[in-house]
């Protein structure tokens, strides 16, 4: 269900990217990546990652601290598509157990 959420999160940010509201499209990638990185914390938490899916989502954070914690990005859906694969290694990280 969470991964439900989370990619319908990832399609509104998608789709904030065609209606002209890249701010917002940044924006809400970034929390539905942030999301996505509370669920894993949760995870790792009660020990169901296993070090591989500690590894592959620990390599998102810096990335994603990129787009989402620096300055506002110039090329704003290279910026949300960036994030959107962050979000489904995350989540390909979270669901290989």
């Amino acid at each position: 269900m969470k991964r439900l959420i989370l990619a319908c999160g990832l399609a509104l940010s998608l789709a904030a990217c065609t209606t002209g509201d890249r701010y917002n499209a940044v924006a809400s990638a970034c929390q539905t990546y942030a999301v996505a990185l509370n669920t894993a914390a949760a995870l790792n938490r009660r020990g169901a990652l296993s070090e591989g899916d500690r590894a592959m989502i620990d390599a998102t954070i810096g990335p994603a601290r990129a787009v989402c914690a620096g300055p506002a990005p110039t090329d704003d859906p290279a910026a949300v598509q960036k994030v959107a694969a962050l979000v489904i290694v995350v989540l390909n990280a979270q669901g290989t157990r």
